[in-house]
């Protein structure tokens, strides 16, 4: 290879690492904004989860609807990205949900974000719905909609089993697939937080209900559920801009380091045409005398 071709390439490569950082620098500022909305959804959770704890200590919260156990159809909500450029983000969470599929039994898919969508398509299976253009950060308008959805395929018994699946934001280095299930409510699971929240009762803490339990328990369950979904594509997005952060910070890396060993070549072959050149000129000068 000549050395103006090399010269071509890395001026290409650099072209590109310029593109690469740019996309790095946009990752980081949605990456810093999708934790900051991931924190102070917190909070309100929290509260609802305490309130739900509460409630369970009431024998007629338990025959509610939303802890119905038999289960014919099951249903997994998925939670992909639109875009890639992110990593093994999405491939993580898509085999993930798969092989959590094949262990549970047959169940169709509630797809959210188009790789989601392509992959179960080339796995045929059945996908009942379909969402995209979530958009970077998840606002609850966004979401509610889903949630809307999920109750309602719930509530008509259209699906007596609900399980979602996404990326469980830890910090922006590690990220971890996950699942749960989301309907009905896990007795066990409402039950040890309840444990965990007697402990504040034993402190003086007091709680007047009204009205009935069971009303506020049915009434609250929706919003809950909401802000479960809610808060769950907030955790992919966190976890998603990270990838792709993470991701574009080691393209940029390689891209570097790539003009480095071609800039050592291109040195090597200019010094040495140089040399030829020099070397025939003195040849042709000795010729003339």
């Amino acid at each position: 290879m000549k050395s103006g071709e090399i010269k071509k390439k890395a001026f290409s490569i650099k072209n590109l690492s310029d593109i690469l950082y740019a996309i790095q620098l946009i990752s980081l500022i949605k990456m810093k904004k999708a934790q900051r909305m991931l924190w102070d959804t917190q909070p309100f959770i929290k509260e609802v989860l305490k309130i739900l704890a509460e409630l369970i200590r009431h024998e007629k919260v338990k025959e509610s609807i939303y802890f119905k156990k038999e289960a014919k159809k099951t249903l997994a909500v998925v939670i992909s990205s639109d875009r890639g450029f992110c990593g093994s983000f999405n491939r993580n969470i898509l085999n993930f949900a798969y092989q959590e599929i094949e262990k549970i039994g047959e169940m169709d898919v509630f797809a959210v974000g188009k790789k989601a969508i392509l992959f179960f398509q080339r796995k045929k299976m059945k996908i009942v719905e379909k969402v995209t253009g979530i958009g970077d950060f998840g606002e609850i308008h966004e979401t509610k909609p889903i949630a809307d959805k999920l109750i309602e395929f719930f509530l008509k018994g259209k699906y007596q089993k609900i399980y979602l699946f996404y990326t469980k934001f830890f910090s922006t280095f590690f990220q971890k697939p996950t699942t749960f299930q989301l309907l009905p409510l896990d007795f066990e699971a409402v039950t040890t937080l309840l444990k965990e929240y007697q402990k504040e009762k034993e402190k003086g803490y007091f709680v007047l209900l009204e009205p009935s339990p069971e009303e506020i328990f049915d009434q609250l369950v929706p919003h809950l559920i909401r802000y479960l979904v809610h808060y769950a594509i907030l955790e992919a997005n966190a976890s998603e801009h990270s990838a792709r952060f993470l991701a574009m910070k080691r393209a940029v890396d390689n891209t570097k380091e790539l003009i480095y060993n071609l800039t050592l070549i291109y040195n090597k072959l200019r010094q040495a045409e140089i040399t030829n050149e020099v070397s025939e000129i003195s040849l042709a000068k000795e010729a003339l005398q």
